[in-house]
């Protein structure tokens, strides 16, 4: 079973601390799961696509700012790959709903961020995304090629 973060800590998150707090609830999931069931369990952490908008409309901060909020969550996700205390990057990408063309922009930018990282660590990606088609699985294949990540890393 693959376990993918989500938020759970109280939102905002602004800091690294915060993200490390935020993936730690994640990384606790995960192991009662293991103790508590025998179910092997892998657990993926990354910056959700949604917590973008979080940041821009509750906390009132400008879009810049979330985006570099953003891509500190995907350094500490992978710090914490590095660490073992999970096995890939996760769940990242793009909304699945509507975005005006610069939040769909910034969303890229973060996935091929998670890319380069899991490129790096060697390992997975978990993407969330839209509903998935021909073009857009052909869009991230061609985004994990730009960045060196191997395309069968892509679940």
């Amino acid at each position: 079973m693959i376990i993918s973060h989500a938020s759970f800590a109280p939102r905002p998150i602004f800091t690294k601390d915060d993200w490390k707090k935020d993936y730690g609830f994640t990384i606790d999931i995960c192991e009662e799961a293991r103790r508590e069931t025998g179910v092997k369990v892998y657990c993926v952490l990354g910056p959700y696509p949604g917590d973008l908008f979080d940041l821009q409309y509750n906390s009132d901060i400008k879009v810049e700012k979330a985006f570099e909020i953003m891509k500190i969550g995907v350094e500490v996700a992978a710090e914490l790959v590095k660490e073992q205390k999970a096995i890939g990057i996760g769940e990242v990408g793009r909304p699945h709903f509507p975005v005006d063309e610069q939040s769909m922009w910034m969303s890229n930018e973060i996935l091929l961020s998670c890319m380069e990282k899991a490129k790096d660590l060697d390992c997975p990606i978990v993407i969330h995304s839209e509903h998935v088609n021909g073009s857009n699985l052909e869009e991230f294949t061609a985004m994990a090629k730009s960045v060196g990540l191997k395309p069968e890393r892509i679940v």
